[in-house]
């Protein structure tokens, strides 16, 4: 009886014991990080495409030459800095220290001039605190042949739910 509940616990004890391995490996390392982001890529919609990627899933992440295109979009950003503080997750928040961008450039790609942009309302199912963001250099094209509208420099703090 013993043998058998010996021979029945140790696999469920060594899943979970490979589980958490795992699971630190994909948080806390950069290894796990340049793993992650390919596989996790592929189910986003459109391309996502990356020159680097460094840092860790539990931050602090960058990244240089962002690239997300879309059938409707184009979004590039030279260098994406992000911090984040991942154990607010256990009280329902996504709370982000730091986001800095730099170089951002939106254009969508249809020829005609977009309508006038009525935002959604949009619920979220966690609450988001962004404590520092700092974005520069944004450049937003409405058509191909359009002139940008041009931000040089924007600061946010932000706090909902």
């Amino acid at each position: 009886m013993r043998r058998t509940l010996l021979w029945i616990a140790l696999p469920v004890l060594l899943a979970l014991v490979a589980g958490f391995a795992l699971a630190a490996f994909l948080l806390t390392t950069e290894a796990g990080l340049q793993w992650f982001f390919p596989l996790v890529s592929r189910y986003v919609p459109g391309e996502v495409t990356v020159k680097e990627l460094r840092g860790r899933l539990i931050g602090p992440l960058s990244i240089k030459g962002l690239k997300y295109r879309t059938g409707e979009f184009s979004l590039f950003i030279d260098s994406l800095s992000l911090d984040w503080m991942p154990y607010f997750l256990t009280s329902g928040e996504v709370y982000i220290t730091r986001l800095a961008a730099e170089g951002i450039v939106y254009y969508r790609t249809g020829e005609e001039e977009p309508k006038r942009i009525r935002l959604p309302d949009i619920r979220l199912p966690l609450a988001v605190t962004l404590q520092n963001t700092v974005l520069k250099r944004i450049a937003v094209y409405h058509t191909l042949k359009s002139p940008p509208l041009v931000v040089s420099e924007a600061f946010l703090q932000m706090s909902s739910g």
